[in-house]
């Protein structure tokens, strides 16, 4: 009985506000819809005075980034899916897939070599690459720079325990044979220098540190000209991208003439596939690692 009153009385009031208020109702109605089409949904236009053209600027830094960008996109998911310590069938794989990286370590959980593989075999800090990060979950990726050489790392945990890591290097030259104008282009990060196929002026020695954490990208000038610039992140840590502009704001193309011959070279080979029998693929393991919870790296 109670609910059938309470019922009747809704009824009756919702008549008496839509009797007296219909006008007002049309109104705040018409507003909102004004206000929807205006802000949340607004419908498309077509914009006829657009060419369809890129600037100068876009289309030479696409052209001078965009190869290089697909290759560390691609490294990128294939560490981010190797969940487990690495076998001889993936190390194969991988070193087909990228015979631009130079080799790859793991790494125990105390940050001990388990095992080494690839065409160079080098040693570096890991203390930041263990470090945890309290802006990543477990399993994001982290990289760093040392001595011109990129790593690129990739955790491994058995459910909550944290395994070690698997570490890729390469030097970013490697990769300018993607490129389809590596003259053009710079490359650096808070690590230091790491492609120069122009002048690099004073961008190895900015504080990228701290201007990434305010913009993705700009332009910075010094004495020898204007830059502009990019970054994208490689697991956790900044790479800054660079294209010289000349004082009518166009990219500054360094002729062949004026290149570096050491530098045009090396562009211009094509990396070589790594036999996957090759003897420099031989792991090395670190005496005195005995009770490891990585399992060692397979030679190939």
């Amino acid at each position: 009985m109670p609910y059938r009153i309470i019922f009747y009385l809704l009824l009756v009031l919702a008549l008496h506000t839509g009797c007296s208020t219909n006008q007002t109702v049309k109104n705040t109605w018409k507003g909102t819809k004004n206000i929807w089409y205006s802000y949340m949904n607004v419908p498309a236009s077509i914009d006829y005075d657009d060419t369809g053209k890129m600037p100068e600027y876009e289309t030479l830094f696409s052209k001078a980034m965009m190869g290089i960008d697909v290759q560390l996109l691609a490294l990128e998911r294939t560490m981010q899916n190797a969940d487990k310590p690495p076998t001889s069938e993936w190390l194969n794989t991988f070193f087909t897939q990228y015979p631009w990286v130079d080799g790859i370590i793991g790494l125990n959980s105390e940050g001990g070599i388990v095992g080494q593989a690839g065409r160079v075999e080098k040693s570096f800090d890991f203390d930041v690459l263990l470090a945890p990060d309290p802006k990543q979950h477990l399993h994001a990726l982290k990289g760093d720079v040392q001595d011109a050489e990129v790593l690129l790392a990739v955790p491994l945990h058995d459910g909550p325990d944290f395994l070690g890591l698997v570490v890729a290097y390469f030097e970013m030259s490697s990769l300018m044979h993607y490129s389809d104008a590596p003259e053009l282009l710079t490359i650096t990060s808070p690590g230091g220098l790491l492609w120069s196929g122009a002048s690099a002026g004073s961008l190895p020695q900015a504080d990228w540190g701290a201007i990434i954490r305010s913009n993705t990208s700009g332009t910075i000038s010094d004495t020898s000209g204007s830059y502009q610039w990019v970054s994208r992140f490689l697991g956790n840590y900044p790479l800054v991208f660079a294209v010289q502009k000349t004082a009518s704001g166009k990219i500054s193309q360094k002729s062949a003439a004026q290149a570096d011959p050491r530098e045009t070279a090396l562009a211009a080979t094509e990396p070589e596939p790594i036999p996957p029998d090759s003897s420099e693929m031989t792991p090395h393991v670190e005496e005195g690692d005995l009770d490891l919870k990585l399992p060692t790296l397979p030679t190939l």
